[in-house]
């Protein structure tokens, strides 16, 4: 799956004779946000002083951290002694205008549910203060939006049609971003939509070489496609970017298993696991792939190291013959729908696999065709059910 998170803390502070805007986020999976303001009687002569923060971790977080930045704002220090915090919200866009000349009162902020509301508001605020001759040359000095309201955000979190409509977005607000291509490709190979994803593989490589991220998904989509010489180059060129990147590694790994190379793809997938020792479909594909080379299971050894009480760990039971078929298919059972998909089609990938070890191939057979159709397209499983009815005859 594309790498949907990006964290950073940083402050911007605009300044100006008479004006000064500090601004501060945090991890983006969070979603509260404060506006702290500094607002003189004469702005025109005392300046003003502004700073938010966004995408804080708890609203005493964000309050405190808008005032720091008002506090650290570049004007005089009567603005910033009237540093207090006028709002908190959550999930909301902010912004902040101003009338770029020195010595003039126009000021503004706003707080919308999307950044044209925000924006707007600020503008009618800056333009109210600014005086009839100054309305004009108000302008949106800054605005971010928080959580769910930020495109970019959306783009990373959600999935879907919603994904693709938020990646859309946060691309026109910011072009230049490799990441918001990345995340738009990922949701376009989901959809089957195989040749848009390559087009925003190719935009985020180009934007930014050194993402590895961009790599291992396009290789992703040339396996898709069959190429597995282009894939094999790009998780090559993936792990030369990122060598701790674990799941390159699983990716190069299966590409290389079914090409027929299970001395490499063991290599590879050992390489996995050393980097990530506690994930369980680790594991299971060390052992698949040791199966095919005559090799000893190491799943009681690895069921030191993983967490037996949560999925997949019933399928390494499976594996060790301390369950059966059925009671792992009533264990994959949850709830939450989006869940249950991905363990059954997990279920019946692994299944299919011991399956076929054990010789029955109608049954491994019945149990791939259901995973290659059911499963998610981004699940390693799919990938491996496709590969496993090609190598049997048949067509995924």
């Amino acid at each position: 799956m594309a790498v949907k998170s990006t964290n950073g803390i940083s402050s911007l502070r605009v300044a100006a004779a008479f004006f000064a805007v500090g601004i501060l986020w945090s991890h983006p999976a969070a979603a509260e946000g404060a506006l702290a303001i500094g607002l003189p009687s004469d702005v025109a002569k005392s300046g003003y002083a502004s700073g938010y923060s966004y995408n804080a971790k708890t609203t005493e977080g964000a309050r405190k951290r808008a005032m720091e930045e008002c506090h650290k704002a570049t004007t005089n220090e009567k603005a910033r002694s009237l540093c207090k915090v006028i709002e908190t919200f959550s999930n909301r866009c902010v912004a902040m205008s101003m009338d770029p000349k020195a010595g003039t009162p126009g000021v503004g902020w706003g707080i919308g549910d999307d950044l044209r509301a925000a924006e707007r508001q600020a503008l009618v605020r800056c333009e109210a203060t600014a005086g009839p001759s100054r309305r004009a040359a108000c302008v949106v000095q800054k605005s971010n939006c928080d959580g769910q309201a930020d495109a970019g955000n959306r783009c990373e979190t959600l999935s879907g049609d919603a994904a693709i409509a938020a990646c859309d977005e946060a691309i026109q607000k910011n072009p230049r971003s490799a990441n918001n291509y990345n995340n738009r490709g990922y949701e376009y190979r989901n959809k089957g939509e195989f040749d848009r994803a390559m087009s925003d593989f190719n935009k985020a490589i180009e934007l930014d070489p050194g993402d590895g991220v961009a790599y291992n998904n396009r290789g992703n989509v040339y396996r898709d496609r069959g190429d597995n010489d282009r894939a094999l180059a790009d998780f090559n060129k993936t792990i030369a970017v990122n060598p701790k990147y674990d799941r390159a590694y699983l990716n190069r790994s299966l590409t290389y298993l079914y090409s027929g190379n299970p001395d490499k793809a063991l290599a590879d997938i050992n390489q996995a696991n050393e980097l990530d020792p506690k994930n369980a479909f680790y594991a299971l594909w060390i052992d698949i792939v040791n199966k095919r080379s005559n090799l000893p299971s190491r799943l009681a050894q690895a069921m030191t190291q993983v967490d037996m009480t949560k999925w997949p760990a019933p399928v390494i039971r499976l594996y060790l013959g301390q369950m059966t078929p059925g009671a792992v298919f009533a264990a994959a059972d949850d709830p939450d729908a989006d869940v249950k998909s991905r363990r059954v089609c997990d279920a019946n990938f692994f299944i299919g696999e011991l399956a076929l070890q054990q010789g029955t191939k109608e049954e491994a057979s019945r149990l791939f065709r259901s995973a290659a159709t059911d499963c998610p397209k981004d699940r390693t499983a799919r990938t491996g059910a496709n590969a496993e009815l090609k190598a049997l005859g048949i067509t995924p």
